[in-house]
């Protein structure tokens, strides 16, 4: 049985996203999607993410692949979007 597990592969995918910390603040202050920080975080309370989900990779993708110029995305928009749902991706 223990050679068995030996003759076995098994593979792991590994990902970072650089710069993930700074996405709220981008979501502020360049875009201007709220005033302040606890106004965002009641959205956090009351809404789900409308599915809207947020790619932080504003400075790039890291390993495997160390993949630049980074490109933070937002997906899942609709026209029921609301800034709230926005916020909750972020």
């Amino acid at each position: 049985m223990l050679r068995d597990a030996f003759q076995r592969v098994d593979y792991a995918l590994e990902g970072i996203v650089i710069s993930a910390d700074s996405t709220p603040a981008f979501f502020k202050e360049k875009l201007n999607l709220f005033d302040d920080f606890a106004k965002a975080e009641q959205a956090f309370a009351e809404y789900d993410n409308g599915s809207v989900f947020v790619i932080p990779a504003f400075s790039g993708i890291g390993c495997p692949h160390w993949k630049y110029p980074g490109g933070a995305q937002v997906v899942g928009l609709n026209f029921s979007t609301s800034w709230q749902h926005v916020a909750r991706g972020v």
